[in-house]
This record gives C-alpha cells, sequence and structure tokens, in this order.
C-alpha cells in the first residue's frame, strides 16, 4: 500500500470510534446530565479529571515502543520488534500496580476533602472505578503499541469502536437501575477488562513477530526507549496541565455548575478536535519512514497532510463558531445555558482549529526523533496559559478560560512552524496560507454568529449541512491549485498521480 492509502485507512477507522463516540458524548451524557443533579454532574467532571492523570505514569513508552516495532519490523528484525515488546510489558506491570496505589491515595483523598458526606462519598466512589479502569488501559497498552507498530491499527481501531458502544450501552442501563452518575465510570471498568482480553488474542493471532525467539532483557534499547519518552511525557505532562487545569481554575473561581457546563459546552468541540487530530496520528508512521529519506519527500508529504488538516481544521471552527450554542441548546433542552455564549462558542471553535494545528506540527517533529522542543514549549504554556486563565476567568468567566487556551496554542504552531521551516519540511507560503484560512474564517463566523442561538432541529441539520458545503467548496478550489491538486485531479479521475 502507499503511503496515503495506509494513512487513510488508520484515518477511516479512527473516525470511525470518534463517531461511536457520539453514543457517549451526546445521547449518553444528555441523559446523565438530565436525570442527575448539576452538583453530581460537576463533582463527576472534577473526580474523572484528577484519575485521568494518572496516565502519566505510562511516561509514553507505549509510543516509543510502536515506533520501535515499526521500524524494527521494516528493517528486517522482528526480533528487535518482539524485545522492544518485552521492556513495555514488563513496565506497564510495574506502571499498573503504581496507578493502582495512586487510585487508592485519591479515592482516600477526596473521601477527607470533598465536603458533604454524600458529595464525598461520591466523589471517592468515582475516583475508585475511574482508576481501575485506568489500571486495566496499563496492562492493555502493550497489546495496543504491538498492533499499531505493525501497522494494524484498524484492528484496534476497531475493538475501540465496539469498546465505546458496549460501554455507553451498559452505562445507560446502569443508569436506568439508579446508579447515577456512576454508571459511567462502572461500565468503563467492565468493558475495559473486555477489551485488554480482546486486544490480547488480537495481538497473538496477528503479530506473527511474537513467536520469534528474541533476548528477554535489552538494557540498552529500553535506555534509548527511555530517553526518547521520558522528555516526550514531560512535556505531556505539561500539555496535561495547559489542557485540563481549567476545570480547576473554574471550580475554585465559580463553581461545580460552570465546571459541568464547561464540560458539556467543551463535548462537541472536543468530538471535532479528536476528528482533526487523528489525521496527524495516523500519519504518524509515514512521517517517521519519510524522515529517513530525502527532505523533499518527507515536505511533499508533510504539505499534503497540512492542507487536509487546513481543511479539517477551519470547516470545525466555522461550524462551531456559528452553530454550538443553538446545537448545545437543542441537546440538553435549554438547561446549562451560559452567558457570552457567541465568544465562547467563537473561542472554542478557533482553539479547536490551533490545537488541530499544533498537533500536527508536533507530529512531524516528534517523527524526526526529538521532543524537547514540543516539551518545554508544553511547560512555557501551562504556566502561561493558569497566568492568563486566573487572571482573566474572574472577570470574564467561560471565555476567559477559552481566551487563555486560544494565546497558549497560538505560541505552539508559531514555533514549530518556525522550527520546521528551518529544518526545510515547511514552505513559508504554506505556513502563511494555513495561517490567513482559518482568520478568514473567524472573521466569517464572527459576522454570522449570535443569529441562529435557538434554531428547530431541522434548521440546525440545514445549517451545519450548508456550512460545511460551501466552506468545503471553498477549501477544495484552494486545495486544487496547491500542493493536493494532482491527488484531487488522481481521485476524480482526471489525470494519474505525476503527470
Amino acid at each position: 500500500m502507499s503511503a496515503g492509502k495506509k494513512i487513510f485507512a488508520a484515518y477511516g477507522t479512527s473516525l470511525l470510534g470518534i463517531i461511536s463516540g457520539l453514543l457517549t458524548n451526546f445521547w449518553l451524557l444528555r441523559e446523565i446530565a438530565r436525570g442527575v443533579y448539576p452538583d453530581d454532574f460537576g463533582l463527576y467532571a472534577f473526580a474523572l479529571q484528577i484519575t485521568a492523570y494518572l496516565a502519566i505514569f505510562q511516561i509514553g513508552l507505549d509510543f516509543a515502543v510502536s515506533r520501535e516495532i515499526a521500524v524494527a519490523l521494516g528493517r528486517g528484525d522482528p526480533a528487535g520488534a518482539k524485545r522492544a515488546y518485552l521492556e513495555l510489558k514488563r513496565f506497564n506491570r510495574l506502571g499498573g500496580l503504581i496507578s493502582l496505589l495512586a487510585t487508592v491515595v485519591i479515592t482516600g483523598a477526596l473521601l477527607f476533602t470533598v465536603k458533604g458526606g454524600n458529595h464525598s462519598r461520591l466523589a471517592a466512589e468515582i475516583a475508585m472505578l475511574a482508576g481501575l479502569s485506568q489500571v486495566l488501559s496499563f496492562w492493555t497498552r502493550a497489546a495496543l503499541a504491538a498492533l499499531n507498530g505493525s501497522q494494524l491499527m484498524a484492528l484496534s481501531n476497531v475493538t475501540n469502536v465496539i469498546s465505546s458502544i458496549t460501554t455507553s450501552v451498559l452505562a445507560y442501563l446502569l443508569l436506568k437501575l439508579g446508579w447515577g452518575v456512576l454508571c459511567l465510570p462502572a461500565a468503563g471498568l467492565v468493558v475495559q477488562g473486555a477489551n485488554w482480553a480482546c486486544l490480547s488474542l488480537l495481538r497473538d493471532r496477528h503479530c506473527g513477530w511474537m513467536h520469534v525467539d528474541a533476548a528477554e532483557r535489552d538494557p540498552k534499547l529500553l535506555s534509548a526507549l527511555l530517553k526518547y519518552s521520558l522528555v516526550m511525557t514531560l512535556g505531556g505532562i505539561g500539555w496535561t496541565i495547559e489542557s485540563t487545569c481549567d476545570v480547576f481554575i473554574l471550580k475554585s473561581v465559580c463553581g461545580t455548575e460552570a465546571v459541568a457546563a464547561y464540560v458539556l459546552w467543551w463535548r462537541f468541540p472536543q468530538l471535532l478536535f479528536s476528528a482533526c487530530s487523528s489525521l496527524s496520528s495516523s500519519a504518524f508512521p509515514s512521517f517517521a519512514h519519510r524522515l529517513g529519506g530525502p527532505v523533499e519527500n518527507s515536505s511533499e508529504l508533510i504539505a499534503k497532510i497540512l492542507w487536509l488538516q487546513i481543511g479539517l481544521g477551519t470547516m470545525a471552527l466555522l461550524g462551531i463558531s456559528v452553530w454550538l450554542p443553538g446545537f448545545t441548546h437543542i441537546w440538553l433542552a435549554g438547561k446549562y445555558g451560559i452567558e457570552n455564549a457567541v465568544p465562547v462558542a467563537l473561542g472554542m471553535g478557533l482553539l479547536v482549529c490551533l490545537r488541530a494545528y499544533g498537533n500536527l506540527l508536533g507530529m512531524v517533529w516528534l517523527a524526526t526523533g526529538q521532543a524537547r522542543l514540543p516539551a518545554t514549549l508544553s511547560w512555557i504554556q501551562a504556566g502561561l496559559k493558569i497566568l492568563l486563565a486566573v487572571w482573566w476567568v474572574s472577570a470574564f468567566g467561560l471565555v476567559g478560560v477559552v481566551v487563555a487556551s486560544c494565546c497558549t496554542m497560538f505560541i505552539q504552531c508559531a514555533v514549530l512552524g518556525i522550527a520546521l521551516y528551518q529544518q526545510r519540511l515547511l514552505a513559508v507560503k504554506l505556513g502563511l496560507l494555513a495561517t490567513l484560512v482559518p482568520a478568514a474564517a473567524i472573521l466569517l463566523a464572527a459576522g454570522v454568529a449570535g443569529n441562529f442561538l435557538n434554531p428547530s432541529l431541522e434548521f440546525l441539520t440545514l445549517g451545519i449541512g450548508t456550512t460545511l458545503l460551501i466552506w468545503g467548496a471553498f477549501w477544495f478550489a484552494l486545495a486544487w491549485r496547491g500542493a493536493l491538486g494532482p491527488n484531487l485531479r488522481h481521485w476524480i479521475r482526471l489525470q494519474p498521480i505525476g503527470a
């Protein structure tokens, strides 16, 4: 398969997972939000966010190992692939035990620090269930790394789709049985256990290199993998702080109801960000492969993926900015309304676009085998984000948090863009275009936003479809004359590639 086909096969199956996530993000969360008190939902969001930090103990080693497996198989060294896998599996056993101890500590801390007997018990129960699910995910990651490194990402993606649907259905049944906000973490724990078993079977069946003889220990290999992953993880910690400090700042300044509103309003933009960033993740193995050859081959692939990211990111920007308030009003039946809904929607739309750009540029830089620059940037962003958010949230509420996020993400995009230009991997003309197209989209959105705050479902559907059609045609016209032109003409059978 060509690089393009591999990328789109991985991307297409990842989109299935995002689509299946609609069950959780819209249908199930709507049912939970309508059936529980806002304070309970706020506690759920708060406790879930805390346990999400347990993923830090993975230190990005699964990402590094999947890359090492792909490289080893590419050079015809299945034993090298197995050695990398065994080091990851051994490391993840320890990480799972540490995560289990941390879950006990977090559960106890919430039990004794959250005010109110019922609230403290509920927060502790959520943390316990979500933490145990994180423990199981540690033991699942080795199988995922094996499949992804073997370029079998489609299998792991389909498994995730099935898991997502099963989790939503089971959580709904538990909700109807009276479990309240506990329904989702409880269902997640059960399905995560089944997912672990399923991925292990797929690994044994489809990863033939698992059956070759290989040394049980390879300290030099582990040292090299840890060096890369530790730097990347330090950056991941900064990124996690930057992207999740919102709920802590909002809770301390505005209360748990503000947290609940923010989490619900961010669900749809977050889903679109996942759709955009999945393209970068799917292209990462091809980036790494191309960067081993001439710079021209790498810059050509990067340019084509960036053209696609411009289209996806700006369509998300425009759709969120114009239609998020009306969508949320219909989805939540008028509950969880917020002041300044229009500027919040504009900010969230721009934030999704900037994060999609930043994710792509970061993936390209990581594919070069260097992690120090993104790691340093993430900590600069985290510190600046906290300062700006604390400063602005008291005066502007949710708008302050979103604008602070946009400012820090712009810094990441600018610095990584300049760095890639210096490496001759990004052209000035393309970087300028990637700036001007979102600027045009945000100006257009600002001109029409606020006119569709309470649409009917039919009008909302028609409006979103029309927005995507018009902006998609505009992007297609631009891309026709850019790096994607030959590919677009090939896809509609006007000429072969390279003609």
